[in-house]
């Protein structure tokens, strides 16, 4: 599978849908029974995703939740990008 591209745009899978669980919140494609978990920091992030932000957007908001590199938290963004979309409750384009 191809790797998230660093200029990209996030589609969500229309047979997808969401549900937060306290700390978590779980994306399930309700076709394929796949789903995925995102939890601390970084679904702060997924709901920045969610309202269209750019991956720069979500960097920035990351950095000023956590004590964490702008470098590192594009690493943590797009690894978990990359999980989202080998589950396939997303798909990016360029």
């Amino acid at each position: 599978m191809e790797a998230v591209p660093w200029t990209l745009f996030i589609v969500w899978r229309r047979t997808c849908c969401t549900q937060r669980f306290k700390d978590e919140i779980v994306l399930m494609d309700y076709t394929s029974g796949k789903y995925f978990g995102v939890k601390g920091a970084i679904r702060h992030v997924f709901d920045r995703l969610r309202d269209g932000a750019s991956l720069d957007e979500m960097i920035l908001d990351l950095t000023a939740r956590v004590d964490v590199t702008p470098e590192q938290a594009r690493a943590d963004i797009l690894a978990v990008l990359e999980k989202m979309q080998a589950a396939g409750v997303v798909v990016s384009r360029i």
